[in-house]
């Protein structure tokens, strides 16, 4: 190899490491600054329960897998719990068991800081193993120059990092959705024994993770269809070509089957309290079988999806309220909350789609899920966070490197763009950082301008307790009046405030003694959400505060207020 080339490829090699160092680096600093989310105590409780003893019945509206992969540091830590003693606890309101995982959390023998601090972690070591599927992907099928896009466009996307620094299944369904996507994508390039083993586990991995992972079906099905064209040499498809593949689909089924079972054990149901939690939890509703398929509570999870996606969920979007949502609410989320240059890169696959690398098992894999997710979601009645389609960023990130492959006219032209644009993607993740969650784009006027668009988990989920105290702090302020959107207790921050009315504060303070308190003081602080009165029976409750001009505003998530008496 020539000297030149050489040191080219340590060059190249040394900015793929560099970049997937920045991600990491850019999550692991974050975290300090964030306070716990409205999700995080309960999936790390469910997740220590289903680590510690196999309980794989608390709040089962979502599998173990995702949640116990965040939950597995604290096996390294003396953490005290009576996990046999929750059902009683949760007696006949599940959300006792919110405020229970939130006490787990932070009144337990371990600091509840360094609790979160580790417990976040997973979730970024898989966002970087993600990242090289992504490389690996772009690299195989568009070239060098093409994974280095793909990989630049994700490690710096404001959305995947501020998913990737939480403990939820949000980020662990989009990385486990691409990893299996990437290996079926490499059985229809050959098909092989490692393949069917690899796509199985995969996918049975995704299964276990959140629900949704049923989304990547229709990309079996593609599959199917692509191995088929592919050795018959035309679409009439032949009779044995068909019967082989369908052979090799089952294959991966029984693999991803099994794969579920041995999550949970091979146990249906791992003890007798198992029926009466779940009786507590969902009344009458009734799982989609009573034969024993797969494990219960993932039979009860599966019920659960069902009856919450048509039941609905209080959403705000743009001055605007439903229970039922809007078909059009993810398109407008991700038009606002994805970074200008990414949109226009993409866009421009298709404009010069005709130009575009004819990689169709590549294209078809990525192409589909996220349509999929589009579409599916904006058909259900839960608005509530883009979080619920993050899994189409890396399909979107790896198409996009493709363009690196197309030989444009103006070449020198194209490459001043290209330049132009990652330069922008560049400077929009580093103006939000570390405020990731609340990004957005221009289009929306920045993030400041957030909250007059989008609320709850696109923006404000209750992480800006630790910048709140900063405040205090710095402008020696002893006592605010606190409106606050999250679960948590602004106790744990050493944040001492006046309770005004709020979705969660827990426990939940005597207001009328509070009353004469808030009078007096003049410094108010009230969340996005709570601002926007999402989930106030009086949708105006804080409207006075909304025609005012906050004097701060803390991560763009909680408005400071400074009234006279």
């Amino acid at each position: 190899m020539p000297t030149e080339t050489y040191h080219k490829n340590i060059f190249y090699y040394c900015s793929i490491v560099l970049l997937l160092i920045l991600f990491f680096l850019n999550c692991v600093t974050c975290i300090r600054e964030k306070s716990n989310t409205f999700d995080e105590s309960a999936h790390l409780l469910a997740g220590y329960a289903f680590l510690k003893e196999g309980i794989d019945y608390l709040e089962p509206s979502h599998p173990p897998t995702g949640r116990s992969f965040s939950a597995f540091p604290l096996l390294f830590f003396d953490v005290k719990s009576d996990l046999k003693s929750i059902i009683p606890i949760i007696n006949n309101d599940s959300k006792d068991f919110y405020q229970y995982s939130l006490q787990f959390l932070f009144e337990n023998s371990v600091d509840g800081k360094k609790l979160l601090f580790w417990s976040r972690i997973p979730n970024i070591i898989l966002g970087v193993i993600l990242g090289l599927y992504i490389f690996i992907w772009a690299k195989e099928v568009f070239g060098k120059k093409a994974a280095f896009l793909s990989l630049f466009l994700y490690s710096l996307c404001p959305n995947i990092l501020a998913n990737a620094e939480l403990i939820t299944t949000d980020f662990p369904l989009t990385a486990f959705f691409f990893m299996a996507s990437f290996h079926l994508y490499r059985l229809s390039k050959e098909p092989n024994l490692l393949q069917i083993l690899a796509s199985g586990i995969t996918i049975g991995l995704l299964l276990t993770v959140k629900y949704t992972g049923l989304f990547i079906l229709p990309s079996l099905v593609c599959l199917l269809g692509l191995l088929t064209v592919k050795e018959s040499g035309s679409i009439v498809i032949k009779r044995k070509v068909g019967c082989k593949y369908l052979l090799l689909l089952f294959s991966i089924l029984v693999i991803a089957y099994a794969t579920i079972w041995a999550i949970y054990s091979f146990q249906y149901r791992p003890n007798i309290n198992t029926a009466e939690w779940i009786k507590i939890s969902y009344g009458q509703n009734k799982p989609l079988t009573n034969w024993p398929i797969l494990p219960e509570s993932y039979l009860y999870g599966l019920t659960k999806l069902f009856h919450r996606s048509q039941e609905g969920h209080i959403a705000f979007l743009m001055g605007e309220y439903s229970t039922k949502g809007w078909w059009y609410y993810f398109i407008i989320a991700f038009m606002l909350k994805t970074p200008i240059p990414a949109i226009i890169l993409f866009l421009t696959i298709f404009v010069y789609f005709k130009k575009y690398p004819k990689e169709y098992p590549t294209i078809v894999l990525s192409m589909l899920p996220v349509a999929i997710f589009f579409i599916i979601t904006s058909m259900q009645n839960i608005n509530i966070g883009i979080r619920h389609i993050l899994p189409v960023y890396p399909f979107i990130y790896l198409l996009t490197g493709g363009l690196c492959s197309i030989k444009f006219k103006r070449q020198r032209l194209i490459k001043y763009a290209f330049t132009g644009l990652m330069l922008w993607y560049g400077y929009n993740a580093y103006s939000i950082y570390p405020h990731h969650l609340a990004f957005f784009n221009e289009l929306a006027g920045g993030p400041k301008n957030g909250y007059k668009y989008l609320v709850d988990s696109n923006l404000d989920w209750g992480q800006d307790l630790p910048g709140l105290k900063k405040y205090m702090e710095k402008n020696n302020i002893k006592k605010v009046n606190l409106s606050y959107f999250g679960l948590s207790n602004p106790g744990y921050y050493d944040i001492d405030y006046n309770y005004l009315h709020s979705h969660v504060i827990l426990p939940i303070p005597d207001q009328a003694a509070s009353a004469k308190s808030i009078r007096e003081n003049r410094i108010f602080a009230i969340s996005a959400t709570m601002l926007q009165g999402v989930y106030s029976e009086n949708r105006n409750f804080y409207g006075y505060f909304r025609n005012l001009t906050p004097v701060e505003k803390i991560g763009y998530s909680i408005f400071i207020y400074s009234i006279e008496p």
